[in-house]
């Protein structure tokens, strides 16, 4: 027959806590400090306690395999588009474009090999032909040619939100009604778009 709780808390020894319905989880040397110190338990089991050795710590996490989104910054003129991937010593950084307007990039980076990728759909059509990248040291340097010369509202569709990654590059930047020259690229080495390898099952 069961004891009502005012039973049970009259012939509980004193000063130990009833039991209650959920765990209740304590610190391995809080725990230990306290069966070890408390009167009413049996010495013995005292020494059993301080006998057991403590727990392994907890294995350190598995760092995320989750890609991250490299800061996009981009600048343009009526004929072209210049996008700056900032991600310092990239590795196998892959580049696609397609004609429709659609920017992907992949590459890892840092010493623990973390991905990065983006993939944007661009304010309108480009020539994939005739567009180059350049990959620096502590950044991917893109020029893609516009299909059509005209200025573009913004790097995106026009019925999409920029990412958050995506920023202006202020030191590029040519309003449309300043006669901007191109940037100058000199000292860079560039590659076709073509020539790029594209994203992981993107190829083609």
């Amino acid at each position: 027959m069961g004891c009502s709780p005012a039973t049970s808390a009259r012939d509980s020894p004193p000063g130990l806590l009833l039991a209650r319905p959920y765990p209740i989880t304590l610190p391995y040397p809080i725990l230990t400090s306290l069966l070890t110190s408390h009167p009413a338990i049996p010495k013995p089991l005292k020494t059993l306690v301080s006998s057991v050795p403590p727990p392994p710590p907890p294995p350190p996490p598995v760092p995320s395999k989750m890609s991250r989104h490299p800061e996009v910054r981009w600048a343009q003129r009526i004929d072209k588009v210049y996008i700056t991937v900032q991600l310092p010593d990239a590795k196998d950084a892959k580049v696609n474009l397609e004609p429709d307007g659609v920017f992907s990039f992949f590459a890892t980076a840092g010493t623990d090999g973390n991905s990065y990728e983006s993939k944007l759909d661009l304010n309108d059509k480009v020539n994939v032909e005739a567009s180059k990248v350049s990959v620096g040291v502590r950044s991917i340097f893109c020029i893609l040619e516009k299909a059509e010369a005209k200025w573009w509202n913004k790097l995106v569709r026009d019925d999409q939100k920029a990412p958050h990654f995506v920023k202006v590059d202020w030191d590029k930047w040519v309003d449309e009604d300043d006669d901007g020259a191109d940037v100058n690229v000199d000292g860079m080495d560039f590659s076709n778009m073509g020539g790029m390898g594209g994203m992981p099952g993107m190829e083609g």
